[in-house]
């Protein structure tokens, strides 16, 4: 259902051209353990956030960025199930919640154009937004 992101450049390259940030980063996407992110310098931040924020611009890559319009997901939301070590190397396990971009729209819609109002029924629409909203777990490996 996503691609992996695959690079033809360096990890670091690759966020500079797309996201306009500068990280001290080689190796790859953190998919595993041969392509894991090797993190040189944390620039201050903790080790969780410095790799949500990794493992958020790869979601928002594979999910939305390299997607066909009709396909993009939005609302893409990541909470860390668990952080494990193995072998010098760290693995981060995420919770990723998203919605396809034309059904959240319909429903951010509906949301303001009903609430408040005596015919919207805001139980079934958060009901239905749920039943909307994909779930789905990743990995996420670093050497830092």
């Amino acid at each position: 259902m996503f691609d992996r992101v695959k690079l033809d450049e360096s990890i670091s390259s690759f966020v500079k051209r797309v996201f306009d940030i500068e990280l001290d980063i080689e190796g790859g996407f953190g998919y595993e353990k041969s392509d894991a992110t090797i993190i040189n310098d944390l620039k201050g931040d903790s080790l969780d956030q410095y790799v949500y924020n990794l493992a958020h611009m790869r979601s928002y890559l594979e999910m939305n960025i390299l997607k066909d319009k009709e396909s993009r997901y939005s609302s893409i939301n990541l909470i860390q199930r668990s952080k494990t070590n193995k072998d010098g190397y760290t693995i981060y396990s995420y919770d990723i919640q998203a919605m396809l971009e034309s059904d959240y729209t319909k429903f951010i819609d509906e949301y303001k154009d009903g609430y408040g109002k005596d015919w919207f029924d805001i139980q079934d629409h958060f009901k239905r937004r749920e039943e909307a909203t994909l779930k789905r777990e990743v990995v996420y490996w670093v050497k830092s």
